[in-house]
C-alpha cells in the first residue's frame, strides 16, 4: 500500500491548498495548529486557515460578539451616569427667594395661605399659648404689614382657612371653644376682615342642642353673597361637616356625612 504524500493528504482533507495564503507566521489557535494525520500515523501542521474555513468564521464571530458586549457595557454605565446626574441636578432644592418668620417666643401655627390682590399675602393660624386665631398680611416679598387676632376666652380656638373675596376682604374660617354654665364645646368660627386689617363681623355658628361640636376645616365661596364651609362634626363619632352662610356670616343650612376616618374635608365648588 503506497502512502500519500503530505501534499497529497492535504489536498485531500481541506481541497485545493494554496500555498499563497499561507500565513504560518501569524500566531493561530492552539486547537488548530496541529493534528494527527490518520493516513501516515504522524503528527503534522495543517495548513493555515482561510476566512473561508468554517472555525475561522467562528473566531471572526466570536470577536464581534465580545466587541459588541464591550460596546454595550460601556454604554450602559454612560447611561447609568447620566441618569444618576440628571436624578441628583432635580433633586436639588429650588432657590429660596425669602424666608420670613412671625411672632414671638409663643408657639404659633401658620394654617393657610393666599396671595391678594395687592400681590401681598394673607396668612391664618393659631397662637397656641394664647389660644387665638389670627390674621396677618404681609407684602410681597413677606414683609408683614399688620395682624389681627379672632376668638373668645378659651385657650382652644384655631384659625384654619381664609378666601378673599370679589370686593378684596378677607374672610377667615375656624374653630372656637364656647362654654355653658356646665359645660363646653366647639363651634364654626368665621369673620371678615378688609384689607387693612379692620375687623367686619365676627361670628360662631354651633349646634343649639349642645350635643355636638362644630369645627371648620375650609372655605369656598361659591357666589358673591354665599359661602360653604367643609369640617367636622364630632359626637360619639366624627362626621363630615358641610354648611352654609350668606355673605353676613348667617346660618342658612348644613349636612353631615359618615366619616369613620375622622379625618377634615375640603370643598370645591362644581360644574353643576
Amino acid at each position: 500500500m503506497n502512502l500519500k504524500t503530505d501534499e497529497s493528504v492535504r489536498r485531500m482533507e481541506w481541497g485545493a491548498y494554496n500555498p499563497r495564503v499561507e500565513t504560518r507566521g501569524y500566531p493561530m489557535p492552539v486547537m488548530n495548529r496541529v493534528r494527527v494525520n490518520p493516513l501516515i500515523h504522524q503528527w503534522d501542521s495543517t495548513p493555515p486557515l482561510t476566512t473561508h474555513h468554517p472555525l475561522q468564521r467562528i473566531t471572526i464571530d466570536m470577536n464581534r460578539i465580545y466587541k459588541l458586549r464591550r460596546i454595550f457595557k460601556e454604554l450602559t454605565i454612560i447611561l447609568i451616569v447620566m441618569i444618576c446626574f440628571c436624578l441628583h441636578t432635580l433633586a436639588q432644592a429650588p432657590d429660596i427667594l425669602w424666608m420670613k418668620t412671625y411672632g414671638t417666643a409663643d408657639v404659633e401655627e401658620g394654617g393657610f395661605v393666599q396671595q391678594t390682590p395687592d400681590g401681598g399675602f394673607a396668612i391664618v393660624g393659631t397662637y397656641r399659648t394664647k389660644g387665638n386665631a389670627f390674621l396677618l398680611k404681609t407684602d410681597s416679598v413677606g414683609n408683614q404689614i399688620w395682624s389681627q387676632e379672632f376668638g373668645g376666652t378659651g385657650l382652644d380656638d384655631e384659625g384654619s382657612c381664609l378666601q378673599i373675596t370679589a370686593d378684596r376682604e378677607i374672610v377667615v374660617i375656624g374653630e372656637i371653644r364656647t362654654y355653658n354654665s356646665d359645660d363646653s364645646r366647639f363651634e364654626v368660627l368665621i369673620a371678615k376682615t378688609d384689607l387693612s386689617g379692620k375687623i367686619l363681623w365676627q361670628k360662631s355658628i354651633g349646634d343649639q342642642s349642645w350635643e355636638r361640636s362644630l369645627r371648620g376645616s375650609y372655605l369656598c365661596l361659591v357666589s358673591d353673597s354665599e359661602y360653604v364651609i367643609s369640617g367636622d362634626a364630632a359626637t360619639t363619632y366624627n362626621q363630615i361637616l358641610l354648611m352654609k352662610t350668606d355673605s353676613s356670616g348667617l346660618f342658612k343650612w348644613e349636612n353631615t356625612f359618615s366619616n369613620s376616618s375622622g379625618l377634615y374635608s375640603i370643598v370645591k365648588k362644581t360644574m353643576d
